[in-house]
């Protein structure tokens, strides 16, 4: 294992050190690679593509860490070494949340957060990556845990077309940078597509498990993911529409009952979110969110304008607000496609309201559209991608992927 236990990360300023760990990494990614092609899980096509999305690593870190996008990289890479040096936590930064409070109490609040570095760090243990020695090894790390989700999802599409799209999500500028940096999101994006696998095929144990790692990964998002798991498993509403219309009629109730608590969640997430940004003054008076009927009113508009962001404020944003462009038609494209033929109108709407809430609750929690954009590609990848295993290809095809 590669790396100085006396320094916690090594920066590009330490030029030759810093890109000797890269070029290990990404020597040691292209041999797994190469090792794929030889037994034939993936074409010539796939060790191309896949082989520009591990060399994208090195450039996308040396970016982020040039500009300091994201701070809260290193305490990944901290919790990781910590582990693989006495296989215990002892930094704090493992523990701690993205929510910095000023008093220890209110941190003690959130402490079921407390597992998003170290289960993530564990799960980066499994990967024997060759040297853990700067930001870009995780990210090394979650191309070949997004590698692998990709051949566990293009198993259960057989259609060639779909399976050719499916490719060309996993390398669009979104999840090429998140899956290129060392942070969660890479893994809750493949957990979640894991659990549409599973949850598709209605196997309860499975879905249930990983439910409970993405739980203990981000818990807004499993509260989330748990609309279609309890649809499906509990009220079966993919059966059939009166079982759809009674699940239905029974979130909407859970909405009424606890409208208080859950406007007040929201309100509390979104005060945090913007301490943490620096953007609530304290001398400033918070004005949230009154009654879950305003959310309600306002969350048609806020889902447009989910979908839609990032604004192309400038010439970054505008890759981005491009992409979620292509990706809104794409998605339009393959419901209507489905539409055609035969296709379980009950499970998509059961999909769709995930992707819906998924959006429109971090549009009502984050200010930052850049942040967003970070939150928001899980939902809609994961409904699109849920789409492909439902569009059937009208026409043959000669390309073989």
């Amino acid at each position: 294992m590669l790396y100085d236990s006396s320094v916690i990360n090594v920066s590009y300023s330490n030029f030759v050190n810093y890109f000797l760990s890269d070029l290990v990494n990404l020597i040691f990614c292209i041999i797994i690679l190469f090792v794929l092609f030889l037994f034939n899980k993936v074409n010539k096509t796939e060790f191309t593509i896949w082989s520009f999305a591990f060399f994208a690593v090195i450039p996308i870190n040396f970016l982020v860490e040039a500009f300091n996008y994201f701070p809260d990289l290193q305490g990944y890479l901290i919790c990781l070494r910590d582990i693989k040096e006495d296989l215990d936590f002892e930094y704090s930064e493992c523990a701690r949340t993205l929510i910095n409070f000023d008093s220890e109490s209110d941190a003690s609040a959130l402490g079921i957060f407390s597992l998003k570095r170290q289960i993530p760090a564990m799960l980066y243990f499994l990967i024997p990556i060759p040297s853990i020695a700067n930001l870009s090894s995780i990210g090394f790390i979650n191309k070949i845990i997004l590698l692998l989700t990709y051949l566990f999802v293009r198993r259960h599409i057989s259609d060639e077309t779909n399976r050719k799209l499916l490719l060309f999500l996993f390398v669009l500028p979104t999840v090429l940078l998140y899956s290129s940096l060392g942070i969660r999101d890479n893994l809750i994006f493949c957990f979640s597509l894991i659990f549409l696998v599973y949850l598709i095929k209605e196997k309860f144990l499975q879905s249930l498990l990983v439910l409970f790692f993405l739980y203990l990964i981000k818990l807004q998002n499993a509260l989330i993911l748990s609309i279609p798991f309890f649809g499906i498993f509990l009220f079966k509403a993919h059966k059939n529409n009166t079982s759809l219309w009674l699940y239905f009629f029974c979130l909407f109730l859970i909405l009424i009952i606890f409208q208080e608590q859950i406007t007040e969640i929201i309100n509390y997430f979104r005060v945090a979110f913007l301490n943490e940004m620096g953007l609530l003054s304290p001398f400033e008076v918070f004005e949230g969110f009154k009654s879950i009927w305003e959310l309600i009113l306002l969350s048609p508009f806020t889902f447009i304008q989910g979908l839609l962001s990032p604004l192309p404020t400038n010439p970054l944003n505008l890759i981005f607000f491009i992409e979620s462009i292509a990706l809104a038609f794409l998605g339009i494209y393959l419901a209507k496609s489905r539409m055609k033929g035969q296709f379980n109108f009950k499970l998509m709407a059961l999909l769709f309201l995930t992707l819906y809430a998924g959006v429109v609750l971090n549009m009502f929690v984050v200010e930052n559209q850049f942040t967003l954009l970070r939150y928001k590609y899980s939902f809609l990848n994961l409904f699109i991608i849920y789409l492909l295993f439902n569009t059937s290809s009208r026409r043959k095809v000669s390309f073989n992927i």
